[in-house]
């Protein structure tokens, strides 16, 4: 006899599959590692399909990912191979190679979800045997690790992956651990295979979330039996109130931005004006600050987000602070993605903060600060060519080089009637520091002529005035228009040559 609990639970993800197909889905992706959760999933997505009549059926597949983390791992690779043919299901095994940097639950889950979005198409949807268990298990390993509103979310029922999209039957139908095992022993009844994967890894409560379902949710549940429940419907709440927060912030940088215009030549993964935040109450700030991160897929370790606090909160009343941090993701922080060390930089300047490229290990590692190009009297295009000059081409013979700045250069800028320093001319074009040693000098044989979109030479200006003879040869030369775009690096030393000039 199958008791009315068991029907319950199988109704209960027939309506979630129904659901589905109610769209148009061409296809069914199921995650199948051959455990008990991902095989009574695709027997009872298996038993579902047949319910249907054929013109109503996606196709169903199912995909195994081997990340060679055990030694048995090609065994079970095939003995999900073997429970797939009995199901008349085509499975695709995929062999991946694991970071043994950092976590490796983390790099495996990585691993896992970038096969999944490449197989997916506009309308498939893959499917995964997430539970209650497994949503307990996320929030409060998330809650020991300190993430705020969106990481105590826990797991989505549904989300968007790739083309296509993310589904759980069993978390969206309110199944547990207990209730999956029922299906499954209905599903043999009905003839279907056991679950061919016991792996042994799963009982090592080494692993952090093997420890908390084998040591801490059941001393929770014994207390409290409906735990389960009750955290999955705070994770709703808590979901609900992350959207808000998100909303909000998404608003707020829209008025925050307003004050991004005032800086040339910039090339930078993220700009944040502060001006506008000032007045807000700190909560409206932190929050503000965690969207603009999350969105450049950038997290701050926990004392340089307190750090990153202090000096936001400083430069309200002092412009001209300063501060600048490396951003390495560790994963403790609610901010956003996981970065690898160094790989980008965040600075305040001008009560604004900046995410750009880390010049300094870049000139260690000898990177190109950017792209130096020629045009014949054409305007480039300034979206991909923000700073430009025209200059008076050099005569045959001249030694073009082209080289950063280096100490207190003097230069006689047409239009001026003293000379410079060039250190005055990029404060009075504006230009952020860390891009100030990066922009090249081009020189006539030792002698500055221009800094793309800073300075043009008065010698060497395409409006030069005088009387003297070589003013006037120098009018007759052809011009050329220099343009420079930076990839965030600077170089020791950048050479280039200037193809001569035929008259």
């Amino acid at each position: 006899m199958t008791s009315t609990s068991e029907h319950s639970f199988m109704r209960g993800v027939f309506e979630q599959l129904d659901a589905l197909n109610a769209k148009p889905v061409t296809t069914l992706l199921v995650a199948y590692s051959g455990g008990l959760d991902s095989h009574s999933l695709l027997c009872l997505t298996t038993h579902w399909l047949e319910s249907l009549p054929a013109h109503k059926r996606p196709e169903l597949r199912a995909i195994h990912i081997d990340h060679g983390l055990h030694a048995a791992s090609s065994d079970w690779a095939q003995r999900c191979g073997a429970v797939c043919r009995q199901l008349s299901v085509t499975l695709d095994i995929v062999r991946v190679e694991v970071s043994t940097r950092g976590s490796l639950e983390s790099a495996a889950r990585s691993a896992r979800y970038e096969i999944f979005e490449n197989r997916l198409t506009a309308q498939g949807v893959l499917l995964q045997g997430h539970h209650l268990d497994d949503q307990a298990e996320t929030i409060l390993h998330r809650l020991v690790l300190g993430h705020g509103l969106q990481g105590l979310s826990g797991i989505p029922v549904s989300r968007v992956l790739g083309q296509g999209s993310l589904h759980r039957p069993f978390l969206a139908a309110g199944l547990g651990r207990y209730d999956v095992e029922q299906v499954e022993k209905r599903l043999v009844a009905l003839g279907m295979p056991m679950h061919p994967v016991e792996d042994p890894s799963n009982t090592d409560t080494s692993f952090d979330r093997n420890y908390l379902r084998h040591a801490v949710l059941p001393t929770l549940l014994s207390r409290w039996p409906a735990a389960r429940i009750r955290m999955y419907q705070s994770s709703q709440y808590l979901s609900d109130a992350a959207e808000l927060c998100e909303t909000l912030a998404e608003l707020d940088l829209g008025r925050a931005a307003q004050g991004i215009g005032r800086f040339i030549g910039s090339d930078y993964a993220g700009l944040l004006p502060l001006s506008e935040l000032y007045p807000w109450p700190e909560s409206r700030q932190r929050n503000l600050l965690r969207y603009w991160l999350k969105r450049q897929s950038l997290s701050l370790s926990e004392g340089a987000w307190a750090e990153l606090l202090d000096v936001v909160e400083r430069s309200a009343s002092d412009s001209g602070q300063q501060a600048h941090f490396e951003l390495a993701g560790d994963g403790n922080h609610d901010c956003g993605a996981n970065v690898e060390p160094q790989s980008s930089c965040l600075s305040l300047y001008q009560q604004t903060l900046f995410v750009h490229q880390g010049i300094k290990q870049s000139r260690e590692a000898g990177d190109d600060a950017g792209s130096l190009a020629c045009f014949d009297t054409s305007v480039p295009d300034a979206g991909l060519w923000p700073m430009y000059s025209t200059i008076i081409a050099p005569q045959p013979g001249q030694v073009v080089s082209c080289r950063p700045r280096t100490g207190a250069t003097l230069v006689k800028v047409a239009g001026r009637a003293r000379t410079t320093t060039l250190k005055k001319l990029l404060s009075e074009r504006r230009l952020l520091p860390w891009e100030r040693d990066v922009l090249p000098l081009i020189c006539y044989d030792g002698e500055p002529v221009c800094m793309p979109g800073v300075f043009v030479s008065a010698a060497y200006a395409p409006s030069v005035a005088g009387k003297s003879d070589d003013v006037a040869e120098a009018r007759t030369r052809r011009l050329l228009t220099v343009a420079w775009r930076s990839h965030g690096f600077a170089p020791a030393q950048h050479m280039v040559v200037i193809p001569p000039v035929i008259q």
